[in-house]
């Protein structure tokens, strides 16, 4: 009877330990920092956004904002796991702001990844020299309508993600 229960509390701590590592596993959603690269103008360069990890995702968008005045938007490329058959993407782009998005077709179609994944790469080119410019990944609590979401495992599910925006800057050494 005492080993019996023994056991059964051990097994309701480990449960216990697995649930909260689960929950604990929160999707973080980032972008690039690069500083002390001085870029000319018309210079072009790429910033990825990438999630750690993904579990069942059904679809998603993104909202990146950008300094209009430093920089502009060449390109948008899909990571290769949201490309081909299967799929379907595209992206809004207004000055200052790209919205891509994608989903799988079929309503048992999702996507899962236990190590960080490439989302979309953007191509950007140079408006001024040096630029010391910032990329915000803008957050559904910002923006309800074009706020960056991750849906699965259906398309009525939520998930929670954080960010880590990105940077692109000329970081000079001051003159002597």
């Amino acid at each position: 009877m005492r080993t019996n229960l023994v056991a059964l509390a051990v097994l309701a701590i480990v449960l216990v330990s697995v649930i909260a590592y689960t929950r604990a596993q929160t999707t973080n959603l980032s972008l690039p920092v690069r500083t002390g690269v001085c870029l000319g103008q018309g210079a072009s360069f790429t910033m990825a956004l990438s999630a750690s990890e993904l579990s069942n995702i059904y679809a998603w968008q993104f909202n990146v904002t950008y300094p209009a005045n430093q920089v502009v938007l060449t390109a948008v490329a899909f990571g290769a796991p949201f490309t081909g058959s299967g799929t379907y993407g595209s992206y809004l782009n207004k000055t200052g702001s790209v919205v891509p998005y994608i989903t799988f077709e079929g309503s048992s179609n999702t996507y899962s990844s236990a190590s960080p994944v490439t989302m979309v790469t953007f191509t950007f080119k140079t408006l001024i020299r040096n630029i010391q410019a910032g990329f915000h990944i803008v957050l559904k609590s910002e923006n309800s309508a074009m706020g960056s979401i991750l849906l699965g495992p259906d398309p009525f599910t939520s998930q929670t993600y954080t960010t880590t925006d990105g940077q692109e800057s000329c970081s000079q050494s001051p003159s002597p």
